[in-house]
This record gives structure tokens, C-alpha cells and sequence, in this order.
């Protein structure tokens, strides 16, 4: 599906339709006490991206990288302190955008020792920005 498609979709799909608003709400209530529960620490959502790195799928001959860095950028007219999180990985596939998307629909394998079995990593990043690229 063409990935602009694919976005619209899923926000049509979660968007708000006719008198169920209150359930809505009450899901997005009850996700985020979840998900404040389980991350109380702002630091958790680097573990996350670390697990994600290493279950990401990866071309046959590359050796699996993942960088943190951070830059000064100018974000909104403002000079920022930005982390930049780079992943040499293939990229997201369609069951990707819908599991980041979704709670409960990780795409992840679930071995014993591993994090991630929740379906909510990947919103941890929620708790120091408002809008990951």
C-alpha cells in the first residue's frame, strides 16, 4: 500500500466516528496510565530504541549499526539540542507503521529476557518529545 495511503488509512481508522467518543477517551485514558506506569523513567525509551535496533530486520551482507548523537539544530526558529538516533536497518514495512500505531501489536519476537512484549515501546519516546522524526 502506498505509504501516504497507508497513514491516511490508519488515522481513519482510530479517528473519532459518531457517539463513541467516550470510548475513545477511555482507551486513550487507560494507554496512558499504562504507559506512564511502565516508563516512569524519561531515560527508558533509549533501552527501547536499542531493543528495536536489534530486532530490526537488516540486508544479508550489513553489519547491523545504531548511533546516538547529539546536535544543535534550529527547530520552529529556535536553535535545539536535538538526539539523533540512526539505524542502518531496511526500513519500516507496513506491519511496522501499524504496530507503532496500534498498542498490543508488536512485531517483535517475544524471547524470554527481551523487552517489548507490550506493543507500547516505541511511545516511550513520548515522554521527552512531542514529535519524533
Amino acid at each position: 500500500m502506498d505509504k501516504r495511503k497507508l497513514i491516511e488509512k490508519i488515522r481513519d481508522d482510530y479517528s473519532y466516528k459518531g457517539d463513541n467518543e467516550r470510548i475513545w477517551q477511555g482507551y486513550a485514558e487507560s494507554i496512558k496510565i499504562l504507559a506512564e506506569d511502565l516508563y516512569a523513567k524519561d531515560t527508558h525509551f533509549i533501552f527501547e530504541l536499542i531493543q528495536n535496533a536489534e530486532d530490526n530486520d537488516y540486508e544479508q551482507d550489513v553489519r547491523p549499526a545504531l548511533r546516538f548523537t547529539l546536535k544543535d539544530i534550529k527547530l520552529e526558529g529556535k536553535q535545539q539540542t536535538a538526539l539523533i538516533v540512526e539505524n542502518n536497518e531496511r526500513g519500516f514495512q507496513e506491519e511496522h507503521v501499524n504496530a507503532i500505531c496500534s498498542v498490543g501489536r508488536s512485531t517483535k519476537n517475544k524471547t524470554q529476557g527481551y523487552i517489548g512484549e507490550k506493543g507500547i515501546g516505541f511511545k516511550s519516546v513520548f515522554k521527552i518529545t512531542n514529535s519524533p522524526h
